[in-house]
């Protein structure tokens, strides 16, 4: 999926409005989206599990490199989107940015944001970008990769495993 510069900048002003990012408003709407898809006689099954990727390149003061973690928090199952969701997972996870290093990471799904590239000048430059990551076998059973580019678009890659979730019935 590819969201123009334009539906970027209206979707980021609709999340600094709700003091969300717009990593955050992913999370909700994949937690809200897989809620809908879990089947009603699946009573029993109150929460997701969810990982967000986070950088630690401020906290490491890295500049060249990627450091990075992972949050791992438990939405509960809601077919609702709700934007303080996204504004509380925020306080929820800034915190947490230094506890998770070195932990394993199990869940649901994961959504990484390898955030907007620069564009590059010279012969050789990037014109449009896909970043994914399959992690499928151990890892979440479904990833988001969320990459900018120069102009302000984003690609959005999901990948998953069809054996990654059992089938109903």
């Amino acid at each position: 999926m590819i969201l123009t510069s334009s539906e970027i900048n209206m979707l980021s002003q609709v999340c600094r409005s709700h003091k969300a990012t717009v990593t955050l408003a992913l999370y909700v709407l994949a937690a809200t989206t897989i809620s809908r898809l879990i089947p009603p006689s699946s009573a029993k099954y109150t929460k997701l599990v969810a990982a967000v990727a986070i950088s630690l390149r401020g906290p490491a003061t890295a500049s060249a490199d990627d450091y990075v973690t992972a949050h791992k928090s438990y939405p509960s199952i809601d077919t609702v989107f709700d934007w303080s969701k996204a504004t509380s997972y925020a306080t929820e996870l800034q915190p947490q940015r230094l506890q998770e290093l070195g932990r394993r990471r199990g869940s649901t799904f994961e959504i990484s944001n390898a955030g907007r590239i620069a564009s590059s000048e010279g012969r050789w430059r990037i014109e449009d970008m896909v970043f994914a990551q399959c992690k499928v076998i151990l890892g979440s059973a479904l990833t988001m990769s969320v990459v900018g580019d120069h102009t302000g678009a984003m690609t959005i890659a999901l990948t998953w495993s069809e054996t990654a979730v059992a089938e109903a019935g």
